[in-house]
């Protein structure tokens, strides 16, 4: 049966008339006071409540192996300061999303936060791509290390091909037309082959021990 143009007509209801009964919070600074409580990243005197990350620390520990050798214990957590502000965030593509694992020291074990987050590892993929597109090299591979200044910096590691004869300031001049600025490597070191495991991986842990690699650095 044909509609009327009447019948066909979309119906709209407008809400805006409705009298309000409450003031909307600031759903922002609601999550921001939660996650502060949640933290404790301010201990007060006598040491934090058993509430919170607290509270979840020593639900886990202590916790023991399977033949009972050895055991971990929670003692205390605490925070260092932001090692960038906001825009630096921004910038090096850092969203505070992290991984934890458990790293051995002299006298038990200790917690460290590792820092190469997906986007902090989509940004050394794009380097390592941009790198590659080059004429002149085989293979690349950028790692993050450390900075005095900026905490830490892209670096990059090439495998050049036979009979190349570009330098690293024209892999980073090449860089530079292609990336941002701060995802411009700012050292290129030179490699006969990248270290890699048996299932052809590359070691990127044992490029940071062998800065210089064999063809120096620039």
């Amino acid at each position: 049966m044909a509609q009327t143009f009447t019948g066909r007509k979309r119906v709209r209801k407008v809400f805006g008339h409705i009298k309000e009964v409450g003031e909307m919070p600031n759903l922002i600074e609601v999550q921001k006071a939660s996650y502060d409580q949640f933290l404790l990243m301010d201990p007060p005197k006598g040491g934090r409540p058993n509430e919170g990350l607290q509270a979840v620390f020593k639900s886990v520990f202590p916790i023991s192996d399977f033949s009972g050798s050895s055991m971990l214990e929670f003692v205390h957590y605490e925070f260092e300061p932001p090692k960038y502000d906001v825009d630096e965030c921004r910038q090096r593509l850092r969203t505070g999303k992290t991984a934890l694992f458990v790293e051995p020291t002299g006298d038990g074990f200790r917690y460290v936060y590792d820092e190469a987050r997906p986007e902090a590892l989509a940004a050394r993929n794009e380097v390592e791509a941009v790198l590659q597109s080059h004429p002149d090299v085989l293979e690349a591979a950028a790692v993050g290390v450390p900075h005095e200044v900026l905490g830490e910096d892209v670096a990059a590691w090439v495998v050049l091909r036979p009979g190349a004869g570009t330098d690293g300031g024209g892999l980073r001049r090449f860089a530079g037309q292609r990336l941002a600025d701060y995802k411009v490597p700012r050292r290129v070191h030179y490699l006969p082959a990248l270290p890699r495991n048996a299932g052809g991986k590359v070691l990127k842990s044992q490029l940071a021990e062998v800065p210089g690699g064999t063809g120096g650095a620039t």
